[in-house]
């Protein structure tokens, strides 16, 4: 799906509070806590939220911050803004736009009009559902209505992972490199000794390139 602009300024805008990305925690999955514990204060809440940033992963973030919506140190509102950031990435980078808009319909229904992140919420949300009516609309027609790395694509966008990977499999296309990276960043395909079955490769010139099967059983 096309990452628009306006849905990641938000996302940019509450992850500026938290200050900067730069510690070695980050990314680090943090356990729940479900216990009555002691809200976290801002400060303590703003060190949690670097520790969840992934800027090479999306969907490892996407994770990361529905672990954390699971703690039961958190305050209301400070939940309600780690929902708005999975919102964000998973109607963006994450390609979960069906996700996405459950998660603005909770914000939108839970906030207060007066909050801060309503209106982003919910133009946010008016938004991801025009973008799913156009990516339904093609799913629609089937594979057949549009080449198959499109279809691909599209499955992807709309969350529907699961989908695209029996369509792959069952001979529907290939995945480009791109679509690998993401497969393999999502759990459906795995590096090292011991897969078989066809061989796929994504990578970069500056960072290595990664030889990747289709996992026995999906990895996270």
């Amino acid at each position: 799906m096309r990452i628009q602009t306006g849905l990641i300024l938000g996302v940019m805008l509450l992850a500026a509070s938290c200050g900067s990305t730069g510690d070695k925690t980050r990314g680090e999955r943090v356990k729940p806590i479900t216990s009555g514990a002691v809200k976290l204060t801002e400060t303590q809440y703003d060190d949690v939220m670097k520790a969840a940033r992934v800027p090479d992963n999306a969907y490892k973030e996407e994770r990361n911050y529905t672990a954390i919506m699971q703690r039961g140190d958190l305050t209301p509102d400070q939940k309600l803004r780690t929902l708005y950031l999975r919102a964000v990435i998973r109607g963006t980078t994450a390609s979960n736009l069906n996700g996405s808009i459950e998660d603005y319909t909770t914000l939108v229904g839970q906030l207060t009009p007066e909050h801060p992140l309503f209106k982003r919420a919910n133009d946010n949300k008016a938004y991801a559902i025009t973008q799913k009516g156009y990516i339904e609309g093609r799913l629609a027609k089937g594979p057949k209505g549009e080449p198959a790395n499109d279809y691909i694509t599209d499955l992807l966008s709309m969350g529907r992972h699961a989908e695209a990977v029996t369509f792959i499999k069952s001979g529907g296309g290939q995945p480009s490199e791109l679509q690998v990276e993401k497969f393999a960043k999502l759990g459906y395909m795995c590096e090292g000794p011991g897969y078989g079955g066809p061989a796929f490769r994504w990578g970069y010139t500056n960072t290595g390139y990664h030889d990747v099967h289709w996992c026995d059983v999906k990895a996270n």
